[in-house]
């Protein structure tokens, strides 16, 4: 069970990487609570890795290890662009059939 939670991490890391890469973002920006403004790469790396969390949860509960394993990689994205994806619930599992409204409440962009 691990193993395949392992490898699904992986798979949605490279999943959101050709998306980071190949994307289209919208010119403009996305304001986050706080007044941070995300740019359209910044809203890439944010949108990609909330997309994934939310696919995941579609079909299962996303334990606590791997979402952190997941924002970890994230965040190596999310830094090279000067800004962080914070969790305000760490070492919580996300919910099964959790929505990407309810994930963009919990994981918020952050200024570095």
């Amino acid at each position: 069970m691990k193993r395949n939670i392992s490898i699904l991490a992986g798979i949605l890391l490279v999943l959101s990487m050709l998306v980071f890469f190949a994307g289209c973002p919208q010119p403009g920006g996305n304001t986050q609570s706080g007044g941070f403004t995300l740019n359209a790469q910044q809203e890439v790396v944010y949108n990609n890795f909330i997309t994934s969390l939310a696919t995941t949860a579609a079909t299962m509960e996303i334990p606590a290890a791997t979402v952190k394993s997941i924002l970890d990689a994230s965040n190596v994205s999310a830094n090279a662009l000067n800004f962080k994806i914070v969790d305000s619930k760490p070492d919580t599992a996300v919910a099964q059939n959790s929505t990407a409204e309810n994930l963009k409440k919990r994981f918020k962009p952050a200024k570095i």
